[in-house]
């Protein structure tokens, strides 16, 4: 555009932004002038000038429209420091030839500060005070039409202040209406960092944002108001996904491994994001999969313009930047979201210190707070034996007070679900764990069960896997990755009014009433459910779909995003081999099947049983380096079984590292591989029966 009218109005105005505290604003600067110098070059070459000439033209160029156009914001002292010098020697390799009253645009200051944020700062020295001044006449002042960077992927950020915590908060709305969401997690860096950049394209009134980060914000649900902001912000949006998510454990659409084009372990994107005249956004999506070799040979050849984007539509309410079917979403959006199932649902307890108030027997919990109790015992002395420290929002000494004139202490150690298939004990006092649940968690202290499903999960080899069942509370990491839902099945209530005593199931209605229509049931009026269906009956249905091979491959993108959503079938018989199939299901995993009794494995060893470890081979789960103690005859898939981010048969024994397994806990670890390879064979049962009615989608009838 050197010769377009839209660049000589920005001739000597402010250009290019660079926002980098990650990696050093002079590795981006250091390439945008190289960019500069080899198109300028380029184009005086096929004017005819002479290569005198052109040095001379280069050396007008720089101190009018480059120097005083580029910008760059540096957070930390060193890269600052190798910024200006490395800048200066690109320019001298140029031959460009620096005069005293010429110098970079590049400032020490936190990009995410506002201006004049600096000023109570102690200025040392006449040099400080005038970089502070530059700085803050940049951010006041200055109008930039493109900022390009590299932020950091800090979750835990340290980047606290109002002004940026304000403009963050555009992100914590969907059309307008709250996010509702009980944690919105914006407090990464290089969201901060996406939002300052829009703010000042925004302000500019046109631009361009150039930004590789961390690939979380395409589809979590978290991001939809980033989304959402940023289809308002810009006319043209072009996402080139890196991914590389070891996390989610991607791998490439042909099963080949995918690696990340850094050493780290979230995904990466870059983002190109421009305002025009447009009022209308369009969003064009690629991606890159592969070795990381293979990665930077396509982006070392590759250009925007050269990629090959398509184009795809966000739609509400996510907003979704990745390519999504649209008719596998229409049908998807039919099913009942399982939270609108259940009247009554919350996430799983956060203790915030397990190793305080979690142990693998009642005894010995019982026993180490009958000490934590005991006047003759430190503070210190428990926070080292514990793994404790206090908090802002928690004190041991506090929670020891209310410890030693609590009369029922003792009973508050009760039955809790950690993992899946590994149950322990909890100290259940809110004076000890950091969120009990209780407005849920009370009804689970009773004979109850509970599905657990998580949100945006892990897709492992092309399928969804966040769901459990429980009969107890359970924890909050149960899926490794965020929370579970928890949804009991009956309401315990404790009323005066004799009427009101006792339980009630948890379904709600307009669901069993859809239900009842759907199967062309009477709706029983004493139960509010279909005639002849039980609460069990709905609960085992839906464990069954949630654990359909193809309801996890059909509909992995929709379930990456959100909660899942249950199809239901107007046939009466396919519900009720679907609840059959549910019930034996619950059973397995519940550890309360008689099958469990059959185990398919063998123990193999000496008599040390420690857990020293855990390697695969040869249908063998060895669990020393020697690997002469096992179980022998463990199939491939049960072994590789994943759970949320756990795979079970791995994850057990990790948690058991270094202790002696016991007699119980060598046939509970057998009876988990019987629960697994049940499992697989029950999900192909599923699959058999729905194909039997129909088959995706026929054997549902969703609601209109």
């Amino acid at each position: 555009h050197q010769s377009s009218k839209e660049w000589k109005e920005l001739s000597g105005k402010p250009f290019v932004q660079i926002l980098d505290p990650a990696t050093g604003t002079g590795t981006f600067l250091k390439h945008t002038i190289l960019l500069i110098y080899k198109t300028l070059i380029e184009k005086w070459e096929k004017e005819g000038f002479s290569r005198e000439k052109i040095n001379q033209l280069w050396n007008d160029y720089v101190p009018k429209h480059l120097l005083t156009r580029i910008y760059g914001f540096e957070l930390m002292m060193a890269p600052y420091a190798v910024c200006h010098m490395k800048l200066g020697l690109v320019l001298k390799e140029t031959g460009y030839k620096f005069k005293d009253n010429h110098r970079l645009q590049v400032f020490l200051t936190n990009a995410l500060e506002p201006p004049n944020a600096e000023a109570g700062l102690p200025l040392f020295d006449a040099y400080i005070a005038d970089e502070v001044r530059n700085a803050n006449d940049a951010k006041a002042f200055k109008r930039f039409s493109v900022v390009i960077g590299n932020p950091p992927y800090a979750g835990i950020s340290s980047n606290h202040g109002e002004w940026i915590t304000r403009l963050i908060d555009t992100y914590r709305f969907v059309d307008g209406q709250p996010l509702a969401e009980k944690k919105v997690w914006l407090k990464n860096d290089y969201v901060k960092f996406l939002r300052l950049s829009q703010n000042i394209v925004d302000v500019a009134g046109q631009g361009i944002v150039g930004m590789i980060t961390d690939h979380s914000y395409l589809d979590s649900p978290t991001f939809r108001g980033l989304r959402n902001s940023m289809l308002r912000s810009f006319s043209n949006i072009c996402i080139l996904n890196l991914h590389g998510n070891s996390k989610r454990r991607e791998n490439a659409p042909n099963g080949e491994a995918d690696e990340n084009v850094f050493d780290i372990t979230q995904g990466v994107a870059i983002g190109f994001y421009v305002r025009g005249g447009r009022t209308d956004s369009s969003v064009y999506y690629s991606d890159i999969w592969g070795e990381r070799a293979q990665k930077y040979d396509q982006l070392v050849d590759s250009s925007v313009s050269k990629m090959n984007f398509s184009l795809i539509v966000p739609k509400p309410a996510f907003y979704s930047f990745v390519p999504i079917s649209m008719s596998a979403a229409k049908e998807y959006s039919l099913g009942w979201f399982i939270g609108d199932v259940f009247s009554l649902g919350s996430n799983g307890v956060q203790t915030s210190r397990d190793s305080l108030v979690l142990a693998a027997s009642r005894k010995e919990l019982t026993d180490r707070f009958d000490w934590i109790r005991s006047d003759a015992v430190t503070d210190a002395e428990i926070c080292k034996a514990c793994g404790v420290e206090d908090k802002s929002f928690w004190s041991l000494r506090n929670a020891r007070k209310a410890l030693r004139v609590d009369r029922n202490w003792a009973s508050r150690v009760i039955a809790y679900t950690y993992r899946p298939f590994d149950n322990c004990w909890l100290y259940a006092s809110s004076n000890f764990v950091h969120r009990l649940r209780r407005e849920v968690m009370q009804h689970m202290e009773h004979a109850n069960l509970a599905l657990c499903v998580g949100r945006a999960g892990l897709v492992v080899d092309g399928a969804w896997n966040l769901v459990f069942t429980t009969k107890t509370i359970c924890d909050h990491n149960l899926f490794y990755r965020g929370s579970s839902l928890n949804l009991p099945l009956y309401r315990y209530h404790d009323s005066d009014d004799l009427i009101k005593q006792g339980r009630s199931h948890n379904i709600e209605y307009q669901f069993s009433v859809e239900l009842a229509r759907i199967l062309k049931q009477n709706l029983n009026r004493h139960t509010n459910l279909p005639e002849g269906i039980t609460p069990e009956d709905i609960f085992h249905y839906a464990y069954a779909m949630f654990y359909s091979p193809d309801y996890r491959s059909r509909y992995a993108e929709f379930l990456k995003m959100d909660f899942p959503r249950l199809p239901l079938t107007s046939s009466l018989e396919l519900f009720r081999e679907l609840a059959k199939l549910g019930g034996t299901l619950v059973a397995l995993h519940m550890m309360e099947s008689p099958k469990l009794d059959e185990h398919i494995t063998k123990w193999v060893g000496g008599k040390s049983l420690e857990v020293e470890n855990i390697t695969y081979s040869d249908e063998t789960v060895w669990i020393d380096k020697a690997k002469t103690e096992g179980f022998q005859e463990v199939p491939e898939p049960v072994w590789g079984f994943h759970i949320g981010g756990y795979q079970v048969c791995e994850k057990w024994l990790k948690d058991r590292k270094g202790r002696k397994l016991s007699k119980d806990d060598i046939e509970h670890y057998q009876k988990i591989v019987v629960a697994l390879s049940e499992t697989i064979r029950l999900m192909a049962e599923i699959e058999k029966a729905i194909e039997k009615h129909g088959g995706w989608p026929g054997a549902f009838k969703q609601k209109e």
